[in-house]
């Protein structure tokens, strides 16, 4: 084989290699202290700003460039220890009754529910399209809930886009939640 072409498919395996690691977004971890309960962590995004808040324990994601969206996490857990206070049946019917509330709001007539599966416990999920969404609000909705070990964290996914990226970026915060020290 010609010199010239041998450099031309080495340039062209390299750039293979390199291109799809250069081009996902950086990740990082995140905690969110819980009082008297250790931490949450997750994985997410760098570029996504985080705040957080406290009663109740809240991650707050938000742009910090680009595309507009909020994804909120809260994390609950039951204070008497019920052992069934995160289990699949009870999310369900959590996420059931949030889904059948908003209905009414949404441009579906109806809004499915589906199941997710995250590190260290099961969750559900539906999404929802606002009719009429206000000056300042968004136009998309995701949201749940997902057991993690004792917790069961609340979810929240804002976006203007359909299909947006953010909501599968989100999903794979939630799949990396797990309990911290």
């Amino acid at each position: 084989m010609d010199a010239h072409v041998v450099r031309r498919v080495l340039s062209a395996v390299t750039l293979a290699l390199v291109l799809p690691a250069s081009a996902g977004e950086p990740w990082q971890e995140r905690t969110l202290s819980i009082a008297d309960r250790g931490t949450l962590v997750v994985s997410s995004p760098r570029a996504w700003a985080q705040h957080t808040g406290e009663a109740p324990p809240t991650i707050r994601f938000s742009n910090s460039a680009g595309q507009k969206f909020v994804v909120l996490i809260t994390a609950q857990w039951s204070p008497t220890q019920d052992s069934l206070f995160n289990s699949s049946a009870k999310v369900r019917a959590l996420v059931e009754e949030r889904a059948e509330k908003l209905a009414p709001q949404a441009v579906e007539h109806e809004l499915p529910i589906h199941e997710m599966h995250g590190a260290s416990g099961n969750g559900f999920y539906f999404s929802a399209t606002d009719k009429d969404p206000g000056p300042n609000e968004y136009k998309y909705l995701t949201e749940g809930a997902l057991a993690v070990d004792d917790l069961l964290l609340f979810f929240t996914v804002l976006t203007n886009e359909a299909d947006s990226s953010v909501v599968n970026d989100a999903f794979d915060v939630l799949r990396s939640a797990r309990r911290g020290t």
